[in-house]
């Protein structure tokens, strides 16, 4: 007990010793000041507020200015920004907007843009910024719709025309249901085309594309083209005929051509070798007939109807089918258990504009070809005096092969299918010409 105490006394006594010496003690400068470091004893005088800066040489707190992105107003330390131009405003964040001025203004701008009011219906609004009552309606540089002040009509379009919002007719484009001709606004509901691809204007009729038969004679030499059904493959040499596939060979009987069967086309010669002389004798209890066009009922024209003793029957070499297929305008036919190639029914009838048609005694092969509903047959007799001939052939020395010249009773004719004109106008590889006062589209030479 007696140590601890002896320890305590030696400690306070070196305390005591150490507050007497006035030497190290150091009493800061900080009269009048409010921040920053005291000169005398380096230490500081206070800290500043955050929006506040030191003057370390006066140690008093002073405002910082903050005018970054302002214009105008308060810089935070009581000064300013800057000032707005004539008739605009400060706003708080810094920025001069125009000032909105509708004193005594009922409409009309604002001086920003913007709007004081608008007039009731029947009212306009004046250059001071009031409105008035109009007297009459305002449909000044308006020909249709309604008036913007009363409501009632500015004027109506004419058919085909459209009111826009700005009192102005304009036309409406209309190609509902048209292929070609005009939209009735200048504009175009589109071309037709030759079956080349070819533009072809002449071709529309009543805004539809008249068509036309596009040919396909591929490697064929002669005969009908296969698609349309018109000579228009070529034509063989003297000494050879067309055959079944379009190629001109020998004039011995080829395939579909009538050969004598029984009775029926008689002296009409043998098929070429290889072929087989197929057709039907004459049933009294099938059919009757006084001539070959009674017999039409029977069959197509291209079977070579034959009225034999009051009885209609048929005849036509052909040859055997290939892998039980036909080439050219013939068809496979089981006869006896033998598959044979008989030619296609062509059904006489509903002839196309310019195909051929029986007129008096031309182009009649047998049973009569009629045109389609609305068409005309047209033609030329035969003129044995001013245009002879022994075959078709010769027929192209007088008449284009586009009228379907035919050899009858050794002078030529022709005769086609004729449509009549549309406002005295005919569609492409047609010409107008006039026949018992009335238009009508002959094939071009």
């Amino acid at each position: 007990m007696q140590v601890k105490t002896a320890i305590l006394g030696i400690l306070l006594a070196a305390l005591v010793a150490g507050c007497d010496s006035k030497s190290d003690l150091c009493i800061p400068a900080c009269e009048g000041r409010q921040c920053g470091i005291d000169s005398l004893c380096g230490q500081s005088c206070g800290a500043c507020p955050s929006d506040e800066v030191c003057d370390e040489e006066t140690g008093s707190c002073t405002c910082v200015p903050s005018c970054a992105g302002r214009w105008c107003g308060d810089d935070g330390c009581g000064r300013s920004c800057g000032t707005c131009g004539a008739g605009e405003l400060c706003q708080a964040n810094g920025q001069c907007v125009c000032a909105p001025d509708c004193t005594n203004k009922e409409c009309g701008e604002d001086g920003c843009l913007g709007s004081c009011g608008d007039c009731g219906v029947g009212e306009q609004c004046t250059a001071q910024g009031l409105c008035e009552t109009l007297e009459v309606p305002c449909c000044e540089g308006r020909i249709c719709g309604p008036d913007p002040c009363f409501g009632t009509s500015c004027g109506t379009c004419l058919e085909g025309g459209q009111c826009d919002a700005s009192g102005q007719c304009v036309c409406v484009p209309n190609c509902a249901g048209r292929e070609c001709g005009t939209d009735d606004c200048g504009g175009s509901c589109g071309e037709c085309e030759t079956c080349h691809g070819e533009p072809a204007p002449d071709m529309c009729n009543g805004h539809v594309c008249m068509r036309e038969c596009c040919g396909d004679c591929g490697d064929l030499e002669c005969g009908v083209d296969p698609v349309c059904g018109t000579d228009v493959c070529g034509t063989c040499p003297e000494g050879t005929v067309c055959d079944y596939v379009g190629r001109c060979v020998s004039t011995e009987l080829q395939p579909g051509e009538p050969c004598a069967f029984g009775e029926v086309n008689l002296g009409a010669g043998e098929c070429l070798a290889g072929l087989t002389c197929l057709g039907m004798a004459p049933n009294p209890e099938v059919s009757s007939c006084s001539d070959a066009v009674d017999c039409c009922v029977l069959g197509p024209w291209n079977f070579n109807l034959d009225c034999v003793g009051g009885s209609c029957g048929y005849s036509f070499c052909s040859v055997p089918c290939t892998d039980g297929g036909c080439e050219g305008l013939f068809t496979p036919a089981d006869v006896s258990g033998t598959c044979y190639c008989i030619p296609m029914f062509f059904i006489t009838g509903a002839q196309s504009s310019g195909e051929p048609c029986t007129f008096e005694d031309i182009n009649n092969p047998g049973c009569p070809m009629e045109c389609d509903s609305g068409l005309a047959c047209l033609g030329e007799s035969e003129d044995p005096v001013n245009m002879p001939c022994a075959s078709d052939a010769d027929c192209s020395a007088f008449l284009p092969g586009s009228r379907n010249p035919d050899c009858v009773n050794g002078g030529c004719g022709a005769s086609y299918c004729a449509a009549q004109c549309i406002d005295d106008a005919c569609a492409t590889g047609f010409e107008p010409i006039t026949e018992s006062g009335n238009c009508y589209c002959r094939p071009v030479p």
